[in-house]
Formats: C-alpha cells, sequence, structure tokens
C-alpha cells in the first residue's frame, strides 16, 4: 500500500529503524535503515523529540538530506499507531538547495563588499590626514623667521595633525619667531582652541616668539578667553611682519 504513495513515506519503529518505505521515498531519499540518518545534522535533535515524545505532529519543518546529498526542506507528518510510526514528508520547495546557495553567495559577497569598504575607508582616512597635516605647512622665511600659513575650517583632528608636521620642522629649523597665519581659516570649532593653545605652548617652550596673524573677529572672539594666558603678539598684516623683521636684522 505505501508504494501507492505519491509521496516519501515511512514506517518506523521505536527505535527510528525503517520498517517500510514508498518507492518516491526511497528514490528521494535512498535505503539508509536509520530514519535519523536522513534528517539533516542541524534538525536530528528537534526530529527525535518529535518523534519520542509527541503521539502525532502535523507540518513540522526538518531539513532533510537527500540521496544525492542535498538539503531539503520539509513539512513532517507523522502518528504514532501502538509501537509503530507512520510518516510522510512533503518537499515545501524544490529550490531550496538553490535558495541556500544563493543566499550563501549574497553573503560572500557582502563580504568581500565589507572588506574593501573597510579598506576604502582606511585610505581615505590617510588621505584627511595627509591634507591636514598639509593645511598647515611651515615655511622658512629666514634663518630665523617662520610661517605657518593655515588652511580651511580648523577643527581639532586637522590640527593634531598639522601639530605634529610643524613642530618636527621647527625642531628642525630652530627659528626665533613664527608667524601663525589665519587669514585662510574659515571657522575655528570651539574643541579646537585648547589644542591651538598648546601648539603655542610649545613653541614657546622651545624659545620661540608667536605672532598671530590675519585674525577676523569670529577668531578673535574664540580666543579671546585664553589671551592672557597665551601672551602673544597680534598683527594684521603677514608682509608687514616679515619686512619689519628682516629689517631689523
Amino acid at each position: 500500500m505505501e508504494n501507492l504513495v505519491p509521496l516519501p513515506f515511512f514506517k518506523l519503529d521505536s527505535s527510528m529503524e525503517i520498517l517500510e518505505r514508498s518507492e518516491e521515498a526511497a528514490a528521494l531519499f535512498g535505503r539508509e535503515a536509520d530514519f535519523l540518518t536522513l534528517v539533516d545534522a542541524g534538525s536530528r535533535r528537534k526530529a527525535d523529540q518529535l518523534l519520542k515524545t509527541e503521539p502525532s505532529v502535523r507540518g513540522a519543518e526538518l531539513n532533510m538530506i537527500s540521496g544525492g546529498g542535498e538539503v531539503l526542506l520539509c513539512s513532517v507528518y507523522f502518528s504514532w499507531h501502538q509501537a509503530e510510526c507512520a510518516c510522510a514528508l512533503v518537499p515545501v520547495s524544490d529550490s531550496y538547495a538553490n535558495v541556500s546557495s544563493q543566499l550563501t553567495g549574497i553573503q560572500a559577497r557582502l563580504n568581500e563588499t565589507n572588506f574593501e569598504l573597510f579598506e576604502k575607508t582606511e585610505e581615505l582616512e590617510r588621505v584627511l590626514y595627509r591634507a591636514n597635516k598639509f593645511s598647515g605647512p611651515f615655511i622658512d622665511i629666514t634663518s630665523t623667521l617662520g610661517l605657518i600659513p593655515l588652511f580651511g575650517d580648523l577643527s581639532p583632528v586637522k590640527l593634531a595633525a598639522i601639530q605634529e608636521n610643524v613642530i618636527k620642522r621647527t625642531y628642525a629649523a630652530q627659528p626665533d619667531r613664527i608667524l601663525l597665519d589665519f587669514t585662510g581659516v574659515g571657522t575655528i570649532e570651539s574643541e579646537t582652541v585648547p589644542v591651538l593653545c598648546s601648539l603655542i605652548h610649545t613653541f614657546k617652550q622651545m624659545g620661540i616668539d608667536i605672532v598671530l596673524i590675519g585674525l577676523r573677529p569670529s577668531h578673535a572672539r574664540a580666543l579671546a578667553p585664553h589671551k592672557r594666558e597665551l601672551k602673544v603678539e597680534v598683527k594684521h598684516s603677514a608682509k608687514r611682519v616679515i619686512e619689519e623683521w628682516i629689517l631689523s636684522k
């Protein structure tokens, strides 16, 4: 009778041994003796619990392994009568294996994309660091006078990169005076002011006089709370300061 059933059908004993199977079951799953060996490892515990604790089940889903080694998602229907279990499997989708493969492929591509994005982010950070670093170059005007023209909006990150560069250059040049030129600066973020003060203090500890050039009203307001602390000269024109310095020497 079971051979007339157009679905994978099994008759099992209490130890999950297969007593009978339909032709469809044999064609799809082969002729294993133990039913649980047909169940995918990830579903085996679930299958064992269902078959040993429930008198009947309708529509539970298990991953089964076909005779060809493919994973098939199946709805399981079974009922126990005395010591025998009648069990029918209904494949949920013939394309389950294809869907699983597609999902695996998508995940692999996402992983590749994430790694590429990580590499691009690192590259962008390096480019931004270099751009920030050279937004305040150190220029030797004379052997005793240096100029640091600042450009763009000053953020703590940008000024920290500038500071690393100009301190090295200043230490090598050993000028007597440095002009910090703010003519090309847009806004100065409030968090940047302590970093700027730290840079100026570092120069002063090296015995270098600092002159601030080209401050806008907004710059002056940002630095006003630190005016007494900084004790620096403020001038309008870098050209005039340079001329006066050269003439004095």
